[in-house]
């Protein structure tokens, strides 16, 4: 198996898992969205999902599931393309902070 479609059953999983955590959420209020799944949840209320497909709908279920995966896997390859190096890139602040401290 190649390493993008490794990369597009994890994000399958990833899906799930977040979907799942935001109908936990929505149904117990002792529970809350945090990190990804915030974000994720963030995004489709702003777009105006949640009022033309109910997230609690059974029906919704695989197209909630499809757009959460296509998101994490473009995350996911992008990570894969793009390894982070040993070296931090500093930004223009950290530079210039980092010639005076010297």
């Amino acid at each position: 198996m190649d390493i993008y479609s490794t990369l597009k059953i994890k994000a399958m999983k990833e899906s799930v898992e977040i979907l799942d955590s935001i109908l936990k959420a929505t149904s117990d209020p002792s529970k809350k969205i945090t990190g990804e799944a915030l974000n994720i949840y963030n995004d489709f209320k702003e777009w105006g999902w949640f009022d033309h497909f109910d997230i609690n709908d059974e029906s919704n279920r695989w197209m909630y599931i499809t757009m959460i995966s296509q998101i994490m896997y473009r995350h996911l390859r992008w990570e894969h393309e793009n390894p982070k190096t040993g070296k931090q890139q500093l930004s223009k602040w950290e530079r210039v902070k980092g010639l005076t401290n010297k």
